[in-house]
């Protein structure tokens, strides 16, 4: 989506993603604080996932003592 062709068929060229910086930095600043704390697996990754739309974690097989995956 987006992304223009070269004439190298192996390269594209994306577009910068919209975002807003203020946000994103108050993201950035409540995952250090959260990795510095005794949290959860499982909010560890929640937290990424707000940060990262991409990121899709598995949150049904995080075994929460452990903190792996099961």
């Amino acid at each position: 989506e987006g992304m223009k062709d070269t004439p190298n068929k192996l390269i594209h060229i994306g577009h910068p993603i919209e975002m807003n910086d203020e946000q994103f930095l108050q993201q950035i600043h409540r995952l250090d604080r959260i990795s510095r704390e005794e949290v959860e697996p499982m909010e560890m990754k929640r937290v990424v996932s707000e940060v990262v739309t991409t990121y899709k974690p598995d949150l049904d097989h995080v075994d929460q003592e452990q903190g792996i995956i099961a």
